[in-house]
């Protein structure tokens, strides 16, 4: 090769380096910053369910596995009988430029069924090739990592446990130990959430990573998405913070459905829910009416709140509620019954002057988790009052 030829492929290579440079620089940026996470709504089965889309990814090959296996996934939790239906919706709890971590909750019922199944479980997406992985592939494969987290977990039972419900470690590992099919698992920045789901009822704990680190598998593919880059999921729109430890002991009265002694609530009357509607109830109020306006599910309580409002039409002074029987139908979007209670509430007191109006909210508690997907209720009620007579 003469001289003037290597001169012009040394040229040739120069421009080609500055020509290529853009190209990477603008694919860095793009998977820095230009990543959307949309909600889009899916038919499952006779249910309907909100999901992630992932949008601008680099490759537009991996953001078509990425949402492929998301929606799989998904659809993968409802009942396998013919005809059942899935519903529910999905916070994002981690995402970086190469891991999404989704939560999903909903419910799932079979067709004829009067209950439904509650959903629960994270999904862990590799943004790069879109594999959903398991909890299995956080830790080194020598190790049995499910015997070492429920070490861990009945070691810290304590200072582990996340805030809610009434259940304890053994209630944790006697659904943990039936297989990975029951571990559930969600990444946050600092700890691993584990925990499970038995007949509604959800138990676990959070597992600092620093006090793994003789087990996880930190060449792993997992682990190193998880660490390359800073979690952005706290500037979403479906972004869900970690749950938080317990600093004690829980304590009678924190349990779900059960008012803390001593807790005072401006015109608020609780009772102990029953599931099923007995009888059909007869308005006899006496003159005076209560009028629901909404049905609130309360879920750090475990409770429904029924807000309405009283209304004295008589020419008396009404002081007392004696009783309040209350029938209450939900419903979801498909005009599926999702719950139905009864409750009896007694001997709250009132000032309310004739042609008067106040504001009150019955609270059911003991109320099963998928009353929250109710879109749709029905209430009727009998109530008998106390009246005193307006001096003249």
């Amino acid at each position: 090769m003469n001289s003037r030829a290597l001169r012009l492929q040394k040229i040739l290579i120069f421009m080609a380096f500055f020509l290529i440079l853009p190209v990477g620089t603008a694919l860095a940026a793009k998977t820095l910053s230009s990543v959307e996470i949309l909600q889009i709504e899916i038919s499952v089965g006779q249910g309907r369910a909100e999901i992630p889309l992932v949008k601008g990814l680099p490759s537009k090959m991996a953001e078509k596995e990425v949402n492929s296996n998301i929606k799989a996934a998904i659809e993968s939790m409802v009942n396998p009988l013919p005809g059942s239906a899935l519903s529910g919706a999905f916070k994002i709890v981690f995402f970086n430029d190469y891991l999404l971590v989704v939560h999903f909750t909903g419910y799932t019922k079979a067709p004829g069924s009067s209950y439904a199944e509650r959903v629960d479980a994270g999904l862990h997406v590799d943004l790069m090739t879109g594999r959903v992985y398991e909890l299995r592939s956080l830790f080194d494969r020598e190790i049995d990592y499910a015997e070492r987290i429920l070490e861990l977990c009945r070691g810290n039972s304590t200072y582990y446990r996340l805030a809610g419900g009434s259940w304890d470690y053994d209630d944790f590992a006697s659904i943990w130990k039936t297989g990975e099919q029951n571990r559930r698992f969600l990444l946050t920045d600092n700890y691993l959430r584990v925990y499970t789901v038995d007949d509604g009822v959800l138990s676990g704990y959070g597992i600092p990573y620093s006090d793994m680190e003789d087990i996880l598998d930190k060449d792993g593919a997992l682990w190193v998405a998880l660490m390359r880059s800073t979690n952005k999921a706290s500037g979403l729109a479906f972004y869900e913070a970690p749950m938080g430890w317990n600093s004690k002991k829980q304590e009678p009265g924190d349990d779900l459905g059960v008012d803390n002694p001593g807790k005072k609530e401006e015109n608020i009357t609780a009772a102990k829910a029953s599931e099923g509607t007995p009888d059909v109830l007869v308005h006899d109020n006496d003159g005076v009416s209560w009028n629901a306006q909404s049905v609130e599910y309360d879920d750090t309580r475990g409770a429904l709140l029924v807000k309405g409002y009283f209304y004295n039409n008589t020419g008396d002074i009404a002081t007392k509620v004696r009783q309040m029987r209350m029938n209450l139908t939900l419903k979801d979007s498909l005009g599926n019954v999702v719950g139905l209670y009864s409750a009896t509430f007694r001997g709250h007191a009132m000032q309310l002057a004739p042609g008067d109006s106040t504001g009150w909210t019955y609270k059911l508690t003991g109320v099963r988790w998928h009353a929250k997907y109710a879109s749709n209720w029905d209430i009727n009620y009998t109530a008998k009052y106390a009246l005193s007579k307006v001096k003249k």
